[in-house]
């Protein structure tokens, strides 16, 4: 009698599908990331360091803004095709007034990953660093040209 009076859901409604538990995640980290809530994994919030990509005939040079940072704070590797800058920020924020300190700290790493068309060689890799802008200078490897050899024929 009373099985009539609650409604049945089909078991495929039942349950949300993965994919959806995790959009519905995102939504909330996202929605929860915009009152300043801490976010996943260490990540600064809001931090990434911008990063602009040029190319000339004889290199790529990478620039990537980050204010704030000193050499210490961060490192840029080289393996292949893959450059990669990641680091550490720190932020603090001290104010005093009227007899209250107020004291802001936050910290949070960053990890940046640039794919380049062709492996490079590391040791033709150069950076510099200054007023918070770190410039990456990798020269394109010389195309490989095939050479011409001429093979003796010897009579068998």
């Amino acid at each position: 009698m009373f099985d009539l009076m609650v409604p049945r859901r089909s078991r495929r409604s039942a349950l949300p599908a993965h994919r959806d538990v995790r959009s519905i995640d995102a939504l909330f980290d996202d929605l929860w990331r915009g009152f300043g809530a801490a976010t996943p994994r260490g990540a600064l919030p809001g931090f990434s360091p911008h990063i602009d990509v040029r190319e000339n005939d004889e290199e790529y040079v990478l620039t990537a803004e980050l204010p704030g940072l000193e050499e210490k704070d961060f490192e840029v590797t080289v393996e292949d095709d893959i450059v990669t800058l990641k680091g550490e920020k720190h932020s603090s924020h001290e104010e005093e007034k009227e007899g209250l300190r107020h004291v802001e700290t936050r910290s949070g790493c960053f990890e940046r990953r640039l794919r380049l068309p062709a492996p490079v060689d590391a040791d033709a890799v150069k950076a510099s660093f200054k007023s918070g802008v770190l410039s990456v200078t990798v020269r394109k490897p010389e195309e490989v040209k095939p050479k011409l050899r001429t093979i003796p024929v010897t009579n068998a």
